[in-house]
């Protein structure tokens, strides 16, 4: 019973990281308030509690606790370690253990989730089956990109209200976090693709005995680069560019020819190896269509990387497959564009787009003598991204040894957020990450988290160097010897996963990805499916060095091996009281996480609904749906902050239907939804602001919740000091209590702050209309219409009665 225990548990183990690298690329659904990544963390947390419960049943069946130590362990602890520091420490403990919320990875339990999901690879993980790893992570990757390829043709242009076919992000929700995870897998595949027996083959070859076959691989393999070149084109000049549907209707069926052809007439491996050609080819298409530039950089180095090592391994050998590949990279680029001004001007859709430019006669419309139009349009992400680094900065002088707190970064920014920001087109847009994950850690977590994620890394790429230098010449020597010694049949079967060619491959391939990462991680932040890939590729190259307890490179995991035949050899095969009362003790446990994560994933379904009610002024029922989700999950302030004003308003409607009762009672749950709101989350921002709002709007019923709402506008003032917007509405309350010095003083910070805010010009001219000073009144408007927006009716209306 012991042994059947064990191999269940195994299996169980087996198939959720199967599962695990298959569907958390492409989980989303419609009914929540973020529908990718929540859903991906979700599941993350579900294949955790499942993983860890197996593992734990293993080992009480084995009467043994068994983790295998690899190279990370002391860079893993301290990182864990400095996170829990850090929360402990933190401005906001509760975003700081379950993570932002709407971006949920990177709280202390998805840090926790993250490296027990390590652990339990390396520990139990078999070494042979790596291989399906890497279909399962391919397999996903090619629904992936499809989804993407099809998305920038329109298959779902009408959901979404950003512009999808000009960037396509697919299944992640971000054209950066799709472009990040292309990068990792497209390396992967190539790598995987590389190492498998006939590419092998290919390129260590024996003349004297496999002259045929030789020969044989080099006619098939042309046919599948041809194919290739063909989907390649195909796709491109008569979907891209012509749109004939004519030519799509022809091109899916010499498609359907094509592979029934090749799955009849070529052997397993060959198709196999088809398929993974076409991949790359549609993942090159993929990666131009997200226009990401950190996910393109990301690819450049990572796919240098790995040619570089293939080149040290094989010398002149990969140089026609590297012409090959990168060559199609580079013409795809011409033909579809790039996402970098420098790059993209050499193009193929710029140079069209310059064509029709000059062929065309624009007449400019003049402007005004001796006026200058404040025009920000679009301001480049690189500009913000500067500024926003910049506050990532400062956040990290204030903070210098455990940071502000884990996933802080959204209040902890509007602190120091620098004033230039509001210059910029997304300056009333909340940042809650850097955009920059060291900045991130450094910000969040201070020297000590920042330092120990740069010690996971850099433990990693110099135990990779020195692994790949000391094996590169015995990997070679042995996929030779093995080829020169046996027939073909036998070399097929004799070339496996340890220290041979393919095994090199498959480790240049997985640091290479791991690469990808470090690049894509230096202009953006990690999402759930790439920090899996982050703790797990270590995970995975270490189970394929195949590491024992002491560190030392083993064919078998021989802890494991001497416990099982332990167990095997033992007559008593059943499990003993106390074994089997913790089994039952673990499985009721895994069954409460797994519905504790139900619930958690319905009371942000109800949270949905009623956000959007609120938002289109259906406050009754926003009210009812967010009375559910507080009923399901009562310790999140974000619940109670989106209630308190559904709750106001219906109180105010509750007045004017002569329901005084009513309406006192939804009064005093609006404020005490609301205090509860920032007595949890003092530091967000945000909650004082709903807080301002919800008494001004009860201030319609009694005069006195004026005060209140500016008392919580000025809390709002002291977290967020360079906050326009905060500054302006103060204003507006100063103005409406009749304290009109106070307002104008204001409204001249706010313009200080945010020199082409329309609204702050607008209410000073009301304001000296209001006092008799029409020429203020008159410059203020003539402002707005002169330098900001000539176009401005209401100004223009307004200029025209003072006149």
């Amino acid at each position: 019973m012991n042994e059947r225990i064990i191999r269940i548990s195994e299996r169980v183990i087996e198939y959720s990281y199967y599962l695990l690298f298959l569907l958390v690329p492409l989980i989303l659904t419609p009914f929540n308030y973020e529908l990718f990544e929540f859903n991906k963390m979700l599941l993350a947390y579900a294949f955790t509690a499942v993983i860890v419960d197996s593992w734990a049943i293993k080992m009480i069946a084995l009467k043994k606790i068994r983790i295998v130590r690899t190279p990370l362990d002391i860079p893993l602890i301290l990182f864990l370690l400095s996170q829990i520091v850090s929360t402990i420490f933190s401005i906001d403990r509760h975003v700081s253990i379950w993570g932002y919320y709407s971006r949920f990875n990177g709280g202390l339990l998805s840090t926790i989730s993250y490296t027990l999901l390590y652990y339990a690879f390396v520990t139990n993980f078999p070494k042979e089956k790596i291989k399906n790893l890497f279909n399962v992570a391919i397999i996903s990757g090619i629904f992936t990109l499809t989804y993407g390829i099809a998305e920038h043709f329109g298959i779902d242009k009408d959901i979404w209200v950003q512009d999808v076919q000009n960037r396509v992000f697919s299944t992640l929700g971000q054209p950066n976090w799709l472009a990040a995870y292309l990068a990792v897998t497209g390396i992967l595949a190539l790598g995987y693709r590389l190492s498998l027996f006939r590419s092998t083959n290919e390129v260590i070859k024996n003349p004297k005995n496999q002259k045929n076959e030789t020969h044989e691989s080099r006619w098939k393999f042309q046919i599948i680069l041809l194919y290739s070149f063909i989907v390649a084109f195909y796709t491109i000049i008569l979907i891209y560019f012509t749109k004939l549907a004519s030519g799509i209707f022809l091109f899916w069926i010499t498609n359907v020819l094509f592979w029934i052809i090749l799955f009849f007439i070529l052997k397993r491996k060959l198709f196999i190896e088809t398929l993974l050609n076409c991949f790359i080819v549609a993942f090159y298409v993929a990666l131009i269509f997200t226009k990401s530039r950190s996910g393109f950089l990301g690819f450049w180095v990572s796919n240098t990387v790995f040619w570089l090592f293939l080149f040290v391994l094989m010398k002149r050998k990969v140089i026609k497959l590297f012409l090959i590949l990168n060559c199609l990279f580079i013409i795809l680029t011409f033909l579809l564009g790039a996402p970098f001004a420098q790059i993209n001007r050499f193009t193929l859709p710029e140079l069209q787009k310059n064509i029709q430019t000059n062929n065309q006669v624009v007449d400019q419309p003049s402007k005004p003598v001796g006026t200058s139009i404040i025009d920000i349009g679009i301001t480049e992400s690189g500009t913000i991204r500067n500024i926003v680094w910049k506050g990532a900065v400062d956040i990290f002088r204030h903070y210098p040894l455990f940071g502000a707190g884990v996933e802080s970064f959204a209040f902890a920014y509007y602190k120091f957020r620098p004033v230039e920001h509001n210059l910029t087109s997304e300056w009333d847009f909340l940042y809650n990450k850097a955009h920059n994950e060291y900045l991130n850690y450094a910000a969040n977590s201070g020297a000590f988290g920042l330092g120990s994620y740069l010690l996971i890394i850099l433990v990693f790429i110099w135990w990779t160097i020195k692994n790949i230098k000391n094996s590169r010449l015995s990997g070679i020597h042995d996929a030779v010897v093995t080829h020169s010694s046996q027939t073909t049949s036998g070399l097929k079967s004799n070339i496996k996963y340890n220290n041979n060619f393919a095994f090199s491959i498959l480790q240049f391939a997985l640091f290479a990805s791991y690469a990808s990462i470090l690049i894509t991680n230096f202009f953006g932040f990690s999402v759930v499916i790439i920090q899996l890939f982050f703790f797990l590729i270590p995970a995975i190259t270490f189970v394929l060095n195949q590491y024992s307890p002491l560190g030392n490179r083993q064919a078998t995991p021989q802890g494991w091996t001497k416990s099982l035949k332990q167990v095997q050899d033992d007559k008593n095969t059943k499990l003993n009281k106390l074994q089997f009362a913790f089994v039952v003790i673990l499985l009721f446990v895994t069954c409460y996480l797994l519905f504790a994560i139900y619930r958690l994933w319905q009371a942000d379904f109800f949270y949905a609904k009623g956000y959007n009610n609120s938002r289109s002024a259906e406050f009754s029922p926003a009210y009812q749906n967010l009375r559910q989700a507080i009923l399901l999950r009562n310790n999140e302030p974000l619940y109670y902050d989106e209630i308190a004003f559904p709750a106001a308003a219906l109180s105010l409607a509750l007045i004017d239907e002569g329901e005084s009762t009513g309406s006192a009672q939804l009064a005093n749950e609006a404020i005490e939804s609301s205090t509860k709101a920032v007595t949890m989350s003092g530091n967000n921002v945000n909650f004082w602001k709903t807080r301002t709002r919800v008494f001004y709007t009860l201030s319609q019923l009694d005069e006195k919740y004026l005060d209140e709402a500016k008392s919580s506008l000025e809390v709002a003032r002291t977290l967020s000091p360079t906050d326009p917007k905060i500054v302006y509405n103060l204003a507006i309350i100063y103005q409406g209590i009749g304290k009109t010095d106070e307002a104008l003083n204001l409204l001249a910070e706010t313009i200080r702050l945010k020199v082409d805010y329309r609204d702050a010009y607008f209410a000073q001219a009301l304001i000296y209309e209001e006092e008799k000073q029409n020429q203020k009144a008159i410059d203020a408007l003539n402002f707005i219409l002169n330098r900001i927006n000539p176009e401005d009716e209401e100004a223009k209306q307004k200029l025209e009665e003072l006149k």
